[in-house]
């Protein structure tokens, strides 16, 4: 008997090659688009041996897993960088500005040299592209999640963004100036450090200012908070009368609504906020409730009579079964479960 080199795998290389073999088969038969040949194929494979059966079976279950199903819908996705997005008027900007510099006489010759380029825009915008190339480095986009989605952004500078659900932000990205309108919803912002190119970031009750720092802004129904993780931002509130700009460095909060509020954060982290954790004081049920229906999409059914009563302590709001419950034993509400709805009520 003549025994080759090569002729015996070890037991784990043979599992490997097994339970690559039956994700192949999982992922096909889940996809739906499978053929009637490849089902052939797939009895034949499983008939040939046991293990094939039990791996595929294995992996079957768990790709049907509702706590899979779970994790992988809170788990964030990614977002290409901010797609370029000019106008035509931009384009033509610096050449009009030339022309009026010339005086009136130019003015009728303009005019009809926007007609004739709105014209070849609709005809050839690929020539108009080349006539008038966009600005380098000119981005406009607009970000945004639903509830229980998460996003994560990258910016060209390598600066990145990471929204929550239910967020809505509009970002500008320009060669001198990066800015961000953040409409509604909470995004952590971790900024490249640009001493030449400030970032911006204009909330519905403040604006933040900063060159290269990570903190979180949140807003909710009576205010709009900033968390700050790194570095230094100023914080210009809209709406409090003769409010000054203040600064707020590494471990503070600034919370903007009737008025403007300065505080520290504690042990309080970036990290934290990315896996759920919630510590607060005195905060209204109704925003705690809109937390755990921003970050998880559950339907939470809040009773008005207990959504203005203040809780306090360090909820995990991507697990509202249990911080509700949790809650429920401290506070005078109860918690009901009706399939897909909780209900909080008072006792």
């Amino acid at each position: 008997m003549v025994i080759q080199l090569g002729t015996f795998r070890s037991y784990e290389e043979r599992l490997e090659e097994i339970q690559a073999q039956a994700a192949y088969w999982v992922a096909r038969e889940q996809s739906g688009r499978m053929r009637e040949a490849e089902r052939i194929a797939l009895r034949e494979w499983l008939a040939r041996s046991p293990a094939h059966e039990l791996e595929y079976q294995l992996l079957d279950h768990l790709y049907a897993s509702d706590e899979l199903e779970a994790a992988l819908a809170l788990a964030p996705r990614h977002a290409p960088a901010p797609a370029v997005r000019t106008t035509l008027a931009d384009r033509l900007r610096p050449l009009l500005a030339g022309i009026g510099a010339i005086g009136r006489p130019a003015l009728a010759f303009a005019m009809a040299l926007v007609l004739g380029l709105v014209a070849l825009q609709q005809i050839a915008p690929e020539l108009l592209a080349t006539l008038f190339p966009q600005p380098a480095g000119l981005r406009h986009d607009r970000l945004v999640t639903r509830p229980g989605e998460r996003l994560v952004s990258h910016l060209p500078d390598g600066t990145k963004l990471y929204l929550d659900g239910d967020t809505e932000l509009d970002v500008a990205f320009e060669a001198r100036r990066r800015h961000v309108t953040l409409r509604r919803g909470n995004a952590l912002f971790d900024v490249a450090h640009d001493t030449h190119r400030p970032f911006d970031v204009t909330a519905p009750r403040a604006t933040v200012r900063v060159l290269g720092t990570q903190f979180l802004i949140s807003d909710r129904s009576s205010r709009t908070t900033v968390d700050v993780f790194r570095g230094t931002v100023e914080i210009d509130p809209s709406g409090i009368g003769d409010a000054n700009a203040v600064r707020a460095s590494r471990g503070s909060r600034v919370s903007v609504g009737s008025e403007l509020i300065l505080e520290k954060l504690g042990a309080r982290s970036a990290i934290d906020w990315s896996e759920g954790w919630v510590d607060e004081d005195a905060l209204p049920l109704g925003e705690l409730v809109a937390m755990i229906r921003e970050r998880t999409g559950r339907h939470v059914a809040l009773d008005p009579r207990v959504a203005h009563l203040s809780v306090s302590g360090r909820f995990r709001i991507t697990e509202p079964d249990a911080a509700l419950k949790r809650l429920a034993l401290v506070y005078p509400v109860r918690v009901q479960f009706e399939d897909d709805v909780i209900r909080v009520m008072p006792k």
